[in-house]
């Protein structure tokens, strides 16, 4: 299945959009992208394959936004939104249920997607603008546009690649997205790439003029036509394929982080868990009966109650001279001891007893 081809430009063909292209260097954008952009660009129409997908004229919303360069000391002016006069990337068809879940996972801390920036074209590799000469539309300002949704699909395979497969992995020199702009007269195809810096490491993303098509020559007709064909076979086969490979990759990567967490969590678990130290609960003082509290008072070498009956005289020196001072003694170191306990203050309640 291919995307569904303009007609091969022949002789006839071509001075037929010859003539029609000289009439419509009056006409707006929206006429040029009706009459004659169909007869040179593959595709534009619509797609027969099922795993590409293609947008027009839908906002990018959900994408993510640029990182500033950590150099620029000053808040840079808002980059526009990208809005494509055409864009084609892929159906939800492309992928597995398992890549498609890790797409879904493909998002920045605030939810936008680094891989669906309008919420239905899945990971965009190629860029249309139509511009009007009538309508002073130009070729500069169209790079301008196409520059940042290149830019912001580069850092889509950026970080794709890095919670996937790793930076290492990365390759500097592959073209990763393609842009076209179109008047009546003339298509301009760029090419986007990232690059690094060789003192610092920083990645940064390039864009550059790829080619100059007159459309008023059968050459320039049929080399704009070959090389979007080119693009969307690109699109179909070795990119696609590489997409797939960095999708299982973050996905086996979440599965390991994740297996990881819940093992680590169990670990822990069983570790603080008193079953797996023979540790018993102690038992609540205030809960404990006013003999056992006097009892474990007693059982202390220092207690109070302790010091005051040695004073008292019941110590086993003083023993025999008790027993020897008579009934009416015997009874008054005792009442003297009790007389000390009521004020004995417990140790658990802080109250006086």
């Amino acid at each position: 299945m291919r995307p569904r081809s303009s007609p091969e430009i022949d002789q006839n063909a071509a001075q037929i959009y010859r003539n029609k292209s000289r009439r419509l260097q009056t006409e707006a954008e929206r006429v040029i992208i009706e009459q004659l952009a169909p007869h040179v660009i593959p595709g534009l129409d619509g797609v027969t394959d099922r795993v590409l997908a293609q947008n027009s004229d839908q906002l990018w919303y959900n994408s993510v936004p640029l990182p500033i360069d950590p150099a620029v000391l000053t808040t840079p002016i808002p980059l526009q939104i990208p809005k494509p006069d055409k864009a084609f990337g892929y159906s939800e068809e492309a992928f597995t249920k398992d890549q498609l879940t890790a797409i879904d996972l493909l998002t920045d801390q605030s939810g936008r997607s680094y891989a669906v920036p309008d919420k239905r074209l899945r990971f965009p590799f190629l860029h249309i603008e139509f511009k009007s000469q009538a309508k002073k539309g130009t070729h500069y300002v169209a790079t301008n546009q196409v520059a940042v949704a290149g830019s912001i699909m580069l850092n889509s395979h950026l970080e794709l690649t890095r919670r996937g497969l790793g930076i290492k992995d990365l390759d500097y020199n592959e073209p990763l997205f393609y842009s076209l702009s179109m008047d009546h007269q003339v298509a301009y195809l760029n090419v986007h790439w990232l690059g690094t810096d060789a003192k610092d490491g920083q990645i940064s993303f390039h864009v550059e003029g790829l080619s100059k098509h007159f459309l008023d020559e059968i050459d320039g007709l049929r080399a704009v036509q070959k090389a979007v064909k080119n693009i969307l076979d690109y699109g179909q086969g070795e990119r696609l394929k590489s997409l797939c490979k960095a999708l299982d990759a973050y996905r086996q990567r979440i599965q390991v982080e994740r297996e990881m967490a819940v093992s680590e969590g169990r670990m822990a678990y069983e570790r603080r868990s008193p079953s797996q130290k023979g540790y018993q609960r102690p038992r609540d003082r205030r809960l404990q009966s006013p003999l056992t509290q006097q009892q474990q008072t007693r059982s202390r070498p220092d207690s109070p109650i302790e010091k005051e009956t040695a004073l008292a005289g019941e110590g086993p020196m003083d023993q025999l001279q008790t027993e020897q001072q008579g009934r009416r003694a015997t009874h008054r170191p005792v009442n003297s001891t009790k007389a000390k306990k009521r004020t004995t203050t417990n140790p658990a309640t802080k109250e006086p007893r």
